[in-house]
């Protein structure tokens, strides 16, 4: 995108655009930065598991899932994964306290089913965000949920860190998502029996998310029981 065109789409957008500061940085990891915003919110209509964005740099938009947006508060926690390689990475890894930049949205579709009792998470390193949102609702409603994170050898203690209860497989491999569709091959039927009733949420890596439904699929699950957010795939410029 030129530079020009990033200047456009902040002008046409303008009232979706909200001035925020950094208040509060902390590294869950050194590859995982958790920064608070706060704002002017008290207009935004925000739905859980929508996203918001930054301009990057001259030429670049990227999209996160808040973990917590509280709008009466005006405040916005966002986890940034730090590859090190894209323009988002290493705009979350300037950012500090006392920053000031401008924050579009929120925009997209809620992913979350109330009504279902059971809720299954599937993902990776960039689907911290969206699960953190997602428990807190599911334990306000006294719901249920399980999950799998597909992460790379440096990052097996984070569910404790953050709280989630979730299973962690490696993606250290030559086919780094094959250990995902061990894992759910692997679950005993009368869990199937249950589960397949819930709503899974699949999200992160675009080639996972098509394995991991795949044998979804397979199990019973309904097709209109999982909901899919793609937000990276291999070989194409993302985080």
């Amino acid at each position: 995108m030129p530079k020009w065109i990033g200047n456009a789409v902040e002008t046409v957008f303008k009232r979706f655009i909200h001035d925020v500061i950094v208040t509060e940085v902390d590294y869950i990891h050194p590859n995982l930065k958790k920064i608070t915003f706060h704002g002017d919110f008290t207009d935004v209509s925000f739905r859980l598991t929508q996203a918001v964005a930054f301009r990057v740099d001259d030429v670049h938009y990227r999209n996160y899932t808040p973990a917590f947006f509280d709008g009466d508060q005006g405040l916005c926690t966002i986890y940034f994964y730090l590859h090190g390689n894209g323009p988002g990475s290493r705009f979350a890894s300037r950012l500090q306290i006392g920053d000031k930049l401008k924050m579009i949205g929120p925009r997209g579709k809620s992913l979350y089913e109330p009504e279902s009792k059971y809720h299954f998470f599937y993902g990776d390193e960039t689907s911290i965000g969206v699960f953190n949102s997602l428990r807190e609702i599911i334990h306000t409603r006294q719901q249920e949920y399980l999950g799998l994170l597909a992460f790379n050898e440096e990052l097996p203690a984070l569910p404790d860190k953050l709280d989630l209860m979730l299973d962690v497989v490696s993606t250290d491999s030559a086919e780094p998502y094959d250990n995902s569709v061990l894992y759910l091959d692997g679950l005993q039927g009368k869990l199937w029996d249950v589960w397949r009733k819930g709503t899974f949420y699949l999200t992160g890596n675009a080639n996972a998310i098509k394995k991991v439904r795949k044998v979804l699929l397979t199990k019973g699950v309904a097709p209109d029981k999982i909901r899919a957010q793609a937000y990276w795939v291999e070989g194409k410029q993302g985080l």
